[in-house]
C-alpha cells in the first residue's frame, strides 16, 4: 500500500534514509523515521530520554518514538494497547495491530 523509490541503510548505526514516497492508500508513516538510527532493547539509539524499543516491544528506527512500529507485537486487530503493536499510524492508527508488514531492501547502485 505504500511504496518508496529508494531505501538506504548505512553502517553508521544502521541509519535509515527513505525517499520517493508514492501513496498507495496507507499514508506515509515512514518519513518520520528517515535519518534515524536502528534501536533495539539492548542498543538504544533513539532520540527519546527512555528506550523506545523496550517500551514499544520492537526494534525499529525510532526518534521519540514512532509513526510506524513495524516490529511490534501482533495483537489481533483493534487493541487497547497504545503503540506496542505492529502499527502504521497514518493508515489504521496506534490502536490497530497489523497482521504483517513487509519491508524489502535491496542495494542501491
Amino acid at each position: 500500500l505504500t511504496k518508496r523509490r529508494k531505501y538506504e541503510l548505512r553502517a553508521d548505526g544502521y541509519k535509515l534514509h527513505v525517499t520517493g514516497f508514492t501513496n498507495g492508500g496507507a499514508g506515509d508513516s515512514l518519513a518520520y523515521h528517515s535519518g534515524l538510527m536502528f534501536s533495539t532493547f539492548d542498543k538504544d539509539q533513539d532520540t527519546w530520554s527512555d528506550n523506545c524499543a523496550a517500551t514499544y516491544y520492537g526494534a525499529c528506527w525510532y526518534g521519540s518514538c514512532h509513526y510506524a512500529n513495524i516490529n511490534g507485537e501482533y495483537l489481533w486487530g483493534t487493541t487497547k494497547h497504545y503503540t506496542t503493536s505492529v502499527n502504521w499510524n497514518h493508515w489504521k492508527g496506534y490502536h490497530y495491530s497489523l497482521k504483517a508488514v513487509s519491508m524489502k531492501i535491496r542495494p542501491v547502485p
